[in-house]
């Protein structure tokens, strides 16, 4: 198995909190492929990967829906609850200098396609801040050594994150969900293994 840091400093990205925001670091398996349009905030800012997961498409889809499971591979989070069928309330920890706050995300999944196709929607507040949201479309196939996830999202923010420009947001972004689904990969297989 390719061994891997977590702490791995990316080349060009500011210290500090970014690096508090956008979770452990990791190997990717993969390029990831960053679209950015506009640096204010009006236009979605677009992030794309994909990311290679060596069990079956149908253990992939159902712990992508289970709550204990999406709580352990979100950083910071405190909870993760099914309210209805398809929406997820999260809740977890947001710090940026002596700014720490316990935020509350709203979370919606449209079954387009079960178990292969899936979009997700989700909004998070905070008043000082402004606000972060956007949508994502996740594609999950077969392959011979497991499953191959694909995921686009739009991105849409306001207030002071949308201040900080589009290259430090698609940067959190990425290596947010790089670390999302090195977690959920880890826990994924090692529940097999220990079933």
């Amino acid at each position: 198995m390719q061994q891997y840091s977590h702490n791995q400093r990316v080349r060009g990205q500011p210290e500090g909190w970014v690096t508090t925001i956008i979770g452990s670091w990791l190997r990717m398996t993969n390029s990831q492929l960053i679209q950015m349009s506009s640096s204010e905030g009006k236009d979605p800012i677009r992030v794309g990967g994909e990311y290679r997961i060596p069990v079956s498409q149908e253990v992939v889809w159902n712990n992508l829906k289970d709550p204990k499971v999406l709580a352990r591979c979100i950083r910071r989070c405190e909870s993760v609850e099914l309210e209805r069928d398809g929406e997820y309330r999260a809740v977890f920890r947001f710090g940026v200098g002596p700014l720490n706050k316990r935020l509350d995300a709203r979370l919606q999944v449209e079954e387009t396609d079960p178990p292969a196709e899936y979009r997700l929607h989700s909004n998070v507040v905070l008043r000082a801040l402004g606000s972060a949201g956007g949508s994502a479309r996740v594609i999950l196939s077969r392959r011979d050594d497991g499953t191959l996830l694909t995921y686009s999202a739009d991105i849409l923010v306001d207030g002071w994150f949308a201040r900080l420009g589009e290259a430090v947001i698609s940067a959190a972004a990425d290596r947010y969900m790089a670390g999302f689904f090195d977690r959920f990969s880890e826990i994924v297989v090692l529940s097999l293994i220990n079933i």
